[in-house]
């Protein structure tokens, strides 16, 4: 069924949760995508740093070392990675959090627990962008 693929890009997961992460390579590896994953704000940062090629990344608020906010601040003052699309991962009611991801300059988010349809819908939205 290589026909529902639906990239061949790679894709950054960065949450300090292992169970998430796990959910998220597990589906993003059935739709064809490469994913790295960080477990805390820095790795995200080094990670992008040495792997110019990340197409997306799923990012966390809530992380050690660095929080997702100053992730998105570092990643946005970065000339090479400016138009990469972030994805906050955020758990329900934390609209507040979500707002200030939002205006640092985050495109997207998904709530958490997420289905395989909300996962779905927004890589299919941020990685067929370049077709």
């Amino acid at each position: 069924r290589r026909q529902r693929q639906m990239c061949i890009e790679t894709v950054l997961i960065a949450d300090d949760e292992p169970h998430t992460v796990r959910i998220l390579e597990v589906i993003l590896n059935k739709f064809g995508c490469e994913t790295l994953t960080a477990l805390n704000g820095r790795e995200v940062l080094e990670i992008l740093r040495a792997h110019r090629s990340i197409d997306l990344i799923f990012l966390d608020l809530r992380m050690p070392v660095k929080d997702g906010y100053k992730v998105i601040e570092e990643i946005r003052k970065d000339e090479h990675l400016e138009d990469l699309p972030i994805i906050i991962i955020s758990a329900e009611g934390r609209e507040k959090e979500i707002k200030r991801a939002m205006e640092l300059g985050a495109n997207g988010y998904i709530l958490k627990p997420f289905g395989l349809e909300d996962l779905s819908a927004v890589a299919r939205k941020w990685l067929s962008r370049k077709d």
